[in-house]
């Protein structure tokens, strides 16, 4: 019935928003709105349980953005099993010095399939394919200050990540120092939970080109009576006509994760694709894999369909399972419409 009715509700607003005649100034007045709705079937096969499953998710977001002078109000609601809050805030200033406050994301990594950084905000596991990173992340309560400049600027961050938050002191702050220097965009700062240590430290650096980007994370977590716990991530990415090739390797404590991702654009509709991940441990002298190939298809402006395939090699490794329990291969067909 919720899905019934969350669909209803979009397509309603796909269809008479662009109907509505109104004079240029009236237009301007009116809030933007984008929407995404996303449906797949899928086959997998749940390891734990040796048995086969079919899989209907279906996934909808929909965002209303209006702007006034040094004003930006966003107001969204998504369906990932349930409908809920979006990204939903009310941001007041210039671009680098501001308020903002409401539920949204805030991210200081730059790793592209992991971050020891990300913490301000929980992974969305609701995605089954987020063990790809996609970086998508939950929304969650937040207070955000910045002050300053391009060249350089601070951010002060108050963050309700859990939910069901007692008191003060299981929140999560953060505060780092940001700006540009030569080609890359550079910050230091800590993040850390009131009442429960160790703060992490960190510092980033990315460059960004038309062709190729760099970029590396070192985050350091002081735990005080034990070891501390560190990590380093280095990434590369590079356009070669119509190829993508992303590499990225990523060490944090005991564990070591490489990333890959190649897409090939065969023509302005038809491409092909493939995500690889493996990872090593240590601690359990194993390793695990994970591998989505794909071809993404446009069948017209905002409509996608893309059939592929989940396999995962190695030990059974729960972090890189979809589903969270085991190694779950799967085939699927998903179609994605955007607007």
């Amino acid at each position: 019935m919720r899905k019934c009715l969350f669909v209803s509700i979009v397509i309603i607003l796909i269809v008479s928003f662009p109907a509505i005649k109104l004079s240029a100034q009236q237009r301007r007045e009116l809030p933007d709105i984008h929407g995404k709705l996303e449906t797949a079937v899928g086959l997998k096969y749940i390891t734990s349980e040796d048995l086969y499953s079919f899989s209907f998710p279906l996934y909808g977001w929909l965002q209303l953005t209006h702007e006034t002078g040094i004003l930006h109000a966003v107001v969204s609601l998504d369906y990932i099993n349930e409908p809920g809050l979006g990204e939903t805030y009310v941001k007041g200033g210039s671009d680098y010095s501001y308020l903002k406050i409401g539920n949204y994301t805030e991210d200081w990594g730059v790793g592209y399939a992991l971050s020891s950084i990300s913490i301000l905000n929980s992974i969305d596991d609701r995605y089954p394919q987020n063990i790809f990173y996609q970086r998508f992340h939950r929304p969650n309560p937040m207070f955000t200050m910045t002050v300053g400049n391009e060249e350089l600027h601070e951010q002060f961050v108050i963050s309700a990540r859990d939910e069901g938050i007692p008191t003060i002191y299981n929140t999560y702050l953060g505060f780092r120092m940001a700006g540009r220097w030569a080609e890359y965009d550079m910050s230091i700062g800590f993040i850390r939970r009131t009442g429960l240590p160790p703060p992490l430290f960190f510092i980033t650096a990315k460059r960004e080109g038309a062709a190729s980007s760099l970029w590396t994370e070192l985050g350091w977590e002081y735990v005080g009576n034990v070891a501390d716990l560190g990590g380093l991530i280095f990434g590369y990415w590079q356009k070669l006509y119509q190829t993508e090739l992303t590499f990225e390797y990523t060490i944090w404590g005991a564990n070591s994760y490489f990333f890959v991702e190649n897409s090939l654009l065969l023509n302005d509709f038809l491409g092909v694709g493939v995500k690889g991940f493996v990872h090593f441990s240590d601690v359990r002298d194993a390793w695990s894999s994970a591998l989505n190939l794909f071809l993404s298809m446009g069948i017209e402006k905002g409509l996608d369909l893309e059939p592929g395939v989940y396999l995962f090699f190695g030990k059974p490794y729960t972090p890189l399972s979809p589903h969270k329990r085991g190694n779950d291969n799967e085939l699927y067909l998903r179609f994605t419409y955007q607007f």
